[in-house]
């Protein structure tokens, strides 16, 4: 559990230390982070601590949120540096 902690805090921590503060993608990365966080702190307190009521909806939005949101993140990633090679190609 100890490891697995330790790459989900790498994870967040990889996302919200990236250079590309002021893009789309950059921010689309954190709160996909974020949630995904939830997502797993939530699975942890409910069997580490207390029962969660309703955790079954907390944790499966929080999830699909951050896939969403990771999915947008590298797409628009993926974007920004085709634009920024079309740039560095054409001189524009």
């Amino acid at each position: 559990i100890l490891v697995y902690g330790i790459i989900i805090f790498i994870m967040y921590s990889a996302a919200s230390l990236s250079s590309y503060k002021s893009s789309k993608a950059y921010w689309f990365g954190v709160v996909g982070a974020v949630f995904f966080l939830f997502s797993d702190c939530l699975l942890a307190f409910d069997k580490f601590v207390q029962p969660v009521m309703f955790r079954e909806i907390g944790v499966m939005g929080s999830y699909a949120a951050a896939q969403f949101l990771l999915t947008k993140a590298f797409i628009a990633k993926s974007f920004e540096v085709a634009i920024d090679q079309k740039r560095l190609v054409y001189n524009i």
